[in-house]
């Protein structure tokens, strides 16, 4: 006698390979974006939904140090910074002497930013804090001004203002407690003295003790995409190739790995040579007349 089995649902018989057996069926996967930089490129999921996983607010944890993600993520606003509208570029340094235990030097460094746009309105900036050998903390700020600037002039006015704002009438903070440093203008100056004072990963653990943001920059800095196009998964697949194989044709064939950012489906590609990032462009613009 043979029992009666129930026959099995419809979307369960009709699920075809590639589709979870439920109820309903997968949903197709987003079109892929592409933004194009200055000196870099990112291949991710879709602007809008980008836009829409953006709608609510995002609940910021207790900041302890500065991570290998944070500083990645400065790394590649460095990079994808379009630094052709500025003509002036100042690096300063920002410490304390004796009276920094017990300071909130969070505020200090707001309250600098504020004379520094109070007096350059113009200026964009990125800082980054970071801890030294005796456990203060200091600061790294990198100041743009779209202008032909007197860089003499702002090299001395800058450190006058931190010191009369952290420590007024120390002689020793004076002459120690800040420092200027005019850069050149370009792209690979700026970058690479960003990458050897700034974005230096804290080994010991030092930089935990200090709380709060460890970098940041202005809200009007020059980071927005050159190019945004969509691709379909196909396209979006040859683009991946094709970045993969410029990586490798490098020279120097750690690049393929120190030059990428893989955040789950989104990759960021640092292109130092012009000649890179104009390939990418042409390459982008066969995938879209395809």
């Amino acid at each position: 006698m043979t029992a009666n089995v129930a026959p099995r649902p419809a979307a369960v018989q009709a699920a075809p390979l590639g589709y979870m057996c439920h109820s309903s069926p997968q949903k197709p996967r987003l079109v892929s974006a592409v933004a194009i930089y200055p000196h870099g490129i990112e291949v991710g999921s879709s602007f809008k939904s980008k836009a829409k996983r953006h709608n609510h607010t995002p609940v910021r944890g207790e900041i302890n140090g500065f991570s290998a993600k944070a500083r990645n993520r400065m790394l590649w606003t460095a990079r994808t910074t379009d630094f052709a509208g500025f003509m002036a570029f100042l690096f300063l340094t920002l410490t304390y002497h004796d009276n920094w235990q017990g300071r909130d030097y969070q505020r200090d460094r707001d309250n600098f930013i504020k004379r520094l746009k109070r007096r350059y309105p113009d200026a964009v900036y990125l800082w980054r804090l970071e801890p030294q050998r005796r456990g203060a903390p200091h600061f790294h700020i990198l100041v743009m001004l779209p202008h032909a600037a007197d860089k003499d002039a702002i090299s001395k006015d800058l450190p006058a203002q931190w010191h009369s704002l952290v420590d007024k009438g120390n002689i020793h903070h004076k002459k120690h407690g800040a420092k200027a440093v005019c850069l050149d203008s370009g792209y690979k100056g700026v970058c690479m003295y960003l990458s050897k004072y700034s974005a230096k990963i804290d080994a010991s653990g030092a930089s935990k003790t200090l709380k709060g943001k460890q970098w940041g920059k202005s809200k009007d800095w020059p980071s927005k995409p050159n190019m945004q196009v969509e691709l379909d998964d196909k396209a979006e697949a040859q683009l991946r190739r094709f970045l993969r194989a410029l990586l490798k044709a490098r020279r120097n064939r750690s690049s393929l790995y120190a030059n990428t950012i893989v955040q789950g489906h989104t990759s960021k590609v640092w292109l130092d040579k012009e000649s890179e990032v104009l390939a990418v462009c042409r390459y982008v613009g066969t995938l879209k007349r395809e």
